[in-house]
């Protein structure tokens, strides 16, 4: 898996901040951001846990994903 991880790190190095990624017209990978909501539990362990909602925090991530056939 190393040679794989290595392989889709310089993709995602080629893509950039796009979205996607074409060869010949063709979408081939998307790496898409989404974000998300989590608990910040330092937060809350030092304060009420009633009050979570006003301790969580958005987080924001890109998921690497390869179009075409499978194997």
């Amino acid at each position: 898996m190393e040679i794989e991880d290595k392989l889709k790190a310089e993709l995602c190095e080629m893509i950039g901040s796009n979205e996607y990624a074409t060869v010949n017209g063709t979408v081939v990978a998307t790496w898409k951001g989404r974000t998300w909501s989590s608990l910040d539990i330092k937060s809350i362990k030092a304060m009420e846990p009633a009050i979570t909602e006003k301790y969580s925090k958005k987080m924001t991530n890109r998921t690497l994903l390869l179009k075409g056939e499978k194997a």
